[in-house]
């Protein structure tokens, strides 16, 4: 019997000997090395895309008296050499991350590491939505380049803003569920200072302004671009007649904030909050309501979807068993991100006229919370039922 020869062991991708300029230039060295532990752990793989805020060399840090508090994310999606390894990496990453997240020298209440695993093949099927712009454009590719061109080119013409138009959701359900914090002085807020709460309230800004740009019909990486950009856009004076003659110096303000966190100007934090939420909730009404003052700066590239968000179900009816299914999430809690934008907006008027104090907000956001939660997760429930089907009529059919 002839004796078994080892295997030569594969090569990681270790990118610490040639990390990009673009990546060592603005992240610190303590982000940099929890990138590099992430891709320790994982077996071999064909190429990472470090997307996000650290792909786009905008990674934001502040440096307090306890040490540098990071404000931004690692966003990877790591792509294995075949697509039949796909399980063995995400086997390999379960639970690595959040305990890097707790581990590193960069922990903090801000800081993430958000790690998907997504084949050459999925790749090639990303939605045509501004992630997978910023997926294409905003990236650093370590590894095989050549990922960049599977990813899907995301243009004004074909791009989806159903997904963008769900950012507004969430950060408006964040603000009111801060807002009797903020009334209170933030004495609280977790003892991070009114500088933190001002920095996170001018990210919702940036968050807006990225919002609205593909809609105007401009898709550019990095939030400065984008600010640059729309303060330049023919139609200036529409978008502050409908978001506030101050929505410029908003926006610069907010990229001020983004590239020094610590030496911008901080602002009075209760009022600064309360106008980025008066921004946020006109910019949500302008997506559910056709008649909202902004509503026509959007869908200017005859790309209008039949609803603003994305559905909750998978637009294939290949099996009657998902479409036969309804969401049941409880009575008087909402059934869509549409319902839930327009709840989110009518509890910020109720707010803006005085008919809510702030102190009896919680009740009312926790209940919208929990409802979009709760259908959150019967949706992909829902969506991993028809996965698995799909795979089994792919067995049953022999398709690959």
């Amino acid at each position: 019997m002839r004796p078994r020869t080892a295997r030569p062991e594969r090569e990681r991708l270790t990118p610490a000997p040639e990390l990009p300029p673009s990546l060592t230039r603005h992240a610190p060295a303590f982000v940099l090395g929890v990138l590099e532990e992430v891709l320790r752990v994982a077996p071999p793989l064909r190429a990472a895309i470090v997307h996000g805020s650290l792909g786009r060399g905008e990674f934001s840090v502040l440096e307090t008296s306890g040490g540098p508090l990071p404000l931004s994310d690692v966003e990877l999606v790591l792509v294995p050499r075949r697509r039949r390894e796909a399980p063995a990496v995400r086997k390999a990453l379960a639970g690595v991350c959040r305990r890097i997240e707790l581990d590193s020298p960069a922990a903090g209440p801000f800081f993430g590491v958000d790690a998907s695993v997504v084949s050459a093949a999925g790749l090639r099927r990303l939605p045509r939505w501004l992630l997978t712009f910023e997926k294409r454009e905003g990236s650093v590719i370590l590894g095989d380049p050549g990922v960049r061109d599977l990813i899907p080119r995301v243009t004004p013409r074909n791009i989806d803003l159903r997904e963008s138009n769900e950012t507004l959701v969430w950060r408006l359900l964040h603000l009111l569920h801060h807002a009797p914090a903020c009334e209170a002085g933030w004495e609280a807020g977790e003892g991070l200072g009114p500088r933190v709460w001002a920095y996170l309230c001018y990210r919702d800004v940036l968050d807006v302004g990225t919002w609205l740009c593909p809609h105007l019909g401009i898709l550019t990486p990095g939030l400065a671009n984008r600010a640059d950009a729309l303060r330049r856009h023919p139609r200036k004076a529409e978008m502050e007649s409908a978001f506030g003659t101050d929505f410029m110096e908003l926006m610069d303000a907010a990229v001020a904030a983004k590239r020094d966190p610590s030496g911008f100007a901080c602002p009075d934090v209760r009022t600064l909050h309360a106008r980025v939420t008066e921004l946020l909730a006109g910019a949500l009404e302008a997506v559910t309501r056709p008649d909202a003052p902004g509503a026509a700066l959007l869908y200017t590239q005859r790309n209008r979807p039949r609803t603003p968000f994305v559905p909750p179900w998978n637009p294939r009816r290949a099996f009657t068993l998902l479409r036969r299914r309804r969401d049941r999430v409880g009575a008087g809690r909402p059934r869509s991100m549409l319902d839930t934008g327009r709840r989110l907006v009518g509890i910020h008027r109720a707010l803006s006229d005085g008919s809510v104090e702030p102190r009896e907000l919680p009740a009312a956001v926790h209940d919208v919370y929990e409802g979009l939660r709760g259908f959150v997760e019967d949706v992909d429930g829902r969506l991993r039922r028809y996965d698995a089907l799909q795979m089994w009529w792919r067995r049953f059919t022999g398709e690959h």
